[in-house]
């Protein structure tokens, strides 16, 4: 899966550059999160603008690096396209994930949290 990846103030906002986040291009992206949230990262905003279609084991890779980074971090989405949003509506992930519009209230949100 390609990405791109750029920190702000303390918070790693990854922004999914491909359509799909689903079995065949969730990996890469979920296990590089992972290692730099057992590096010390903990909070991250993820941008999804691009993706157009996600698929259970996408979800699944979110809700694996929510767990990873547990209340010692954020994990925060944003710019999520209509097709991505109703996912998390159905599948009631809306009640547990941060969801923002744009990136800019995704950041803002994560600086409240961690003290920044």
């Amino acid at each position: 899966m390609s990405y791109e990846e750029k920190m702000i103030n303390g918070t790693l906002i990854i922004t999914v550059t491909e359509k799909r986040f689903d079995a065949v291009s969730s990996g890469p992206i979920t296990s590089n999160l992972q290692k730099k949230v057992q590096e010390g990262q903990s909070n991250i905003v993820l941008n999804l603008k691009n993706v157009q279609f996600m698929d259970s084991t996408g979800l699944g890779c979110l809700v694996s690096l929510f767990k990873v980074i547990g209340k010692n971090g954020s994990l925060t989405l944003c710019h999520m396209t209509d097709a991505v949003k109703d996912l998390f509506s159905q599948t009631h992930l809306n009640t547990i994930f941060k969801i923002y519009t744009t990136e800019e209230e995704a950041l803002q949100n994560n600086k409240q949290n961690s003290g920044l």
